[in-house]
């Protein structure tokens, strides 16, 4: 059973260009009043930045926050998640011969991710 959803007059949900709090609210079988307002940026490291200072609340991935999580800096408001289907890129800049350091990262950051 989902803890009972309630949203506070101050509540100021961040969100970055894809609008994932509409599924979220849905997917909790909250039915109340959604916000108007979002704060939006095109950058999901503003968005938690913005949340980091107190400026709002923020949809995360939890795999990239957990230590921020565990160490407190930040709090997992609501225990349910959201599945989702984001990529991530790993970007250099084009060069005839990359830098196997950085294919080696991305490799090992590309297994590791397959893993969870």
């Amino acid at each position: 059973m989902q803890p009972k959803l309630r949203l506070s007059v101050g509540f100021c949900p961040l969100r970055h260009q894809t609008p994932k709090w509409e599924r979220w609210f849905e997917s909790v079988g909250y039915t109340g009043p959604v916000p108007a307002t979002f704060l939006q940026y095109g950058n999901r490291a503003r968005v938690i930045d913005l949340a980091f200072s107190g400026h709002g609340v923020a949809l995360g991935d939890k795999r990239l926050l957990q230590d921020d999580l565990n160490s407190g800096r930040l709090v997992q408001l609501h225990p349910h998640g959201l599945e989702g289907n984001d990529a991530m890129y790993v970007v250099f800049p084009k060069a005839p011969t990359p830098d196997p350091r950085v294919i080696l990262f991305a490799e090992w950051l590309r297994d590791d991710l397959a893993n969870e």
